[in-house]
Protein backbone atom coordinates (compact mmCIF):
# COMPACT_ATOMS: atom_id res chain seq x y z
CA UNK A 1 0.00 0.00 0.00
CA UNK A 2 2.74 1.98 0.76
CA UNK A 3 4.24 2.16 -2.61
CA UNK A 4 0.97 3.17 -4.34
CA UNK A 5 0.79 6.12 -1.86
CA UNK A 6 4.52 6.39 -2.58
CA UNK A 7 3.58 6.84 -5.89
CA UNK A 8 0.59 9.30 -6.26
CA UNK A 9 2.15 11.57 -3.27
CA UNK A 10 5.02 13.69 -2.97
CA UNK A 11 7.09 13.92 0.35
CA UNK A 12 5.62 16.26 2.83
CA UNK A 13 2.33 16.41 0.57
CA UNK A 14 -1.04 15.20 2.04
CA UNK A 15 -3.36 12.67 0.63
CA UNK A 16 -6.68 12.18 1.55
CA UNK A 17 -7.63 8.82 2.62
CA UNK A 18 -11.30 8.01 3.32
CA UNK A 19 -12.04 4.22 3.12
CA UNK A 20 -13.53 3.87 0.25
CA UNK A 21 -10.68 5.68 -1.11
CA UNK A 22 -8.02 4.04 0.46
CA UNK A 23 -9.54 1.05 -0.92
CA UNK A 24 -9.99 1.82 -4.00
CA UNK A 25 -6.69 3.11 -4.19
CA UNK A 26 -4.72 -0.50 -3.02
CA UNK A 27 -6.95 -2.77 -3.66
CA UNK A 28 -7.51 -4.26 -0.30
CA UNK A 29 -10.45 -4.73 2.23
CA UNK A 30 -11.99 -2.08 4.50
CA UNK A 31 -10.68 -4.32 7.48
CA UNK A 32 -7.42 -4.58 6.79
CA UNK A 33 -6.96 -0.99 5.28
CA UNK A 34 -7.21 0.22 9.18
CA UNK A 35 -4.65 -1.82 10.16
CA UNK A 36 -2.09 -1.34 7.79
CA UNK A 37 -2.76 2.72 7.91
CA UNK A 38 -1.87 2.37 11.92
CA UNK A 39 1.16 -0.13 10.71
CA UNK A 40 2.56 2.75 8.26
CA UNK A 41 1.82 5.41 11.29
CA UNK A 42 3.60 3.25 13.72
CA UNK A 43 6.42 2.71 10.92
CA UNK A 44 7.11 6.58 10.70
CA UNK A 45 6.23 6.44 6.98
CA UNK A 46 2.76 8.25 6.97
CA UNK A 47 1.60 10.62 9.51
CA UNK A 48 -2.31 11.28 10.60
CA UNK A 49 -3.24 14.64 10.39
CA UNK A 50 -6.94 15.04 10.94
CA UNK A 51 -8.61 11.99 11.79
CA UNK A 52 -11.97 11.24 9.97
CA UNK A 53 -15.53 11.38 10.79
CA UNK A 54 -17.88 8.01 10.02
CA UNK A 55 -20.74 8.37 8.26
CA UNK A 56 -22.32 9.20 4.59
CA UNK A 57 -23.22 13.01 4.85
CA UNK A 58 -20.03 13.73 7.07
CA UNK A 59 -18.13 14.44 4.61
CA UNK A 60 -14.64 14.35 6.39
CA UNK A 61 -12.22 11.98 5.57
CA UNK A 62 -8.51 11.16 7.68
CA UNK A 63 -5.76 13.38 5.83
CA UNK A 64 -2.34 11.76 5.96
CA UNK A 65 0.79 13.64 5.31
CA UNK A 66 3.65 11.44 3.51
CA UNK A 67 7.02 11.67 5.68
CA UNK A 68 9.57 9.24 4.34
Amino acid sequence: MYGKIKRKVAVGDTIELGMNSAVELCKYSKSSVTTILKKLEKLGLIDCIQKGKQGRHTGRASLYRRIA
